[in-house]
């Protein structure tokens, strides 16, 4: 009898990471009847609310947590990105093992990982199973990092090492960015719309927040929050946003402004 289909699914450490992967095998499973297996890289044991986290997933998905990485050679106060990119690295032996021993008993027929994951490229190379880059955030923020020219080397070397990019968020919400992402062109992965439903920090609160129908005021702080701001503020206008003073800090008058805007002004009556 012929194995089921499975899928095999790489987050990247945190919960940040995990959540929304879980939410996309949720979708794989009652969509499509897939099962999922998380292949779990660490550097030491769960959190208690990990652990219950994952117990808790239904039965088409299940987790197996890797042996745990040493950092002893890295220096006190080294980033973070760099430490998520190096457990995912470091795992490569023990995640090899692990597919080696998950393909005598199931049928994997593909691969997923995150932004941080994609030296796990190589192990799906080696046993032949395609395999897919899963972007978290949105279609803009992805047209960003594949068109930025400092990441030309990293996208040729990395990103085009996968069969396709799985982007959480749909036609209706980002329809521009996802038709550009969508153009045929040489060299260019196909793009796959998921979105909505599948949960990752700040975006999930932007979709609940569309989707109910309550005007927002934006305050980006770091990382892809500004890429969200330029998004709801001047593509889908659902949106106020607070500006900083010249050096970088939000006053309580611009706070002030931004709220009596939203609520008597005419800036909150377009949203």
């Amino acid at each position: 009898m012929d194995k089921p289909p499975h899928i095999a699914i790489i987050p990247s450490p945190g919960r940040g990471h995990l959540i929304p992967l879980v939410e996309f095998a949720k979708k794989l499973s009652s969509v499509h009847n897939l099962s999922t297996t998380f292949i779990i890289p660490n550097e030491g044991p769960l959190s208690i609310s990990q652990y219950e986290f994952l117990d808790s997933l239904p039965n088409a998905i299940t987790y197996t947590l890797l042996p745990p990485v040493n950092f002893h050679d890295l220096p006190p106060h080294a980033k973070i990105e760099t430490r998520i990119t190096l457990m995912v690295a470091r795992s490569i032996t023990s995640l090899r093992q692990t597919i080696s021993s998950m393909i005598e008993h199931k049928n994997i027929v593909a691969l997923f990982v995150d932004l941080f994951g994609t030296d796990a490229f190589d192990v799906a190379v080696e046993f032949g199973v395609p395999h897919y880059l899963f972007f978290p955030a949105s279609a803009m923020t992805l047209s960003l990092f594949l068109h930025l020219p400092e990441l030309d080397q990293t996208v040729s070397c990395e990103y085009g090492m996968a069969r396709g990019i799985v982007v959480n968020s749909f036609k209706e919400l980002e329809g521009g960015p996802i038709e550009a992402l969508q153009e045929e062109r040489p060299g260019r992965l196909p793009v796959y719309p998921v979105g909505p439903l599948i949960r990752s920090g700040s975006v999930e609160l932007i979709l609940e927040t569309i989707v109910l129908g309550v005007p927002m005021i934006v305050w980006p702080l770091y990382a892809k929050q500004k890429m969200n701001v330029v998004m709801l503020t001047e593509g889908l206008k659902v949106a106020l946003r607070a500006k900083s003073n010249e050096n970088g800090l939000v006053e309580h008058l611009e706070i002030v402004r931004v709220i009596k805007g939203l609520l008597q002004g005419e800036e909150g009556k377009g949203i």
